[in-house]
């Protein structure tokens, strides 16, 4: 057999196969499909208004005022703790340092070592 008529029934097979794959989507796959993106918007209706409040709540506890603090029950939390946990930042209260598996922020100056060839 030549090599064109070979590819030709090769790609018409491959076609075929789509074709067969295509159609064979059947009422229950499309519910589960429908079901799922049917509950994307309910499901947003519980995720969005914990993002708001997470963010509130964060920017209270990095620059609110006292009795703000207070109220969300963070009153006694100390800026360092609040900049290690939610800033992305080094200052001189924190580092990151490398602990042998993977980079961490540290409170405090750590112990630097430097290693030479």
């Amino acid at each position: 057999m030549p090599p064109a008529i070979l590819a030709a029934e090769l790609l018409r097979l491959l076609i075929g196969a789509c074709l067969v794959i295509c159609v064979g989507a059947d009422a229950e796959d499309d519910f589960s499909n429908n079901l799922f993106t049917d509950s994307a918007p309910l499901l947003a209706l519980f995720v969005v208004p914990l993002g708001i409040i997470t963010a509130i709540i964060g920017a209270i506890r990095v620059g609110g005022l006292s009795w703000l603090k207070t109220i969300i029950g963070r009153a006694r939390e100390s800026r360092v703790i609040t900049e290690a946990e939610l800033m992305s930042f080094t200052s001189k209260e924190i580092c990151e340092l490398w602990n042998g598996q993977e980079i961490v922020r540290v409170i405090g100056v750590g112990l630097i070592r430097e290693v030479s060839r």
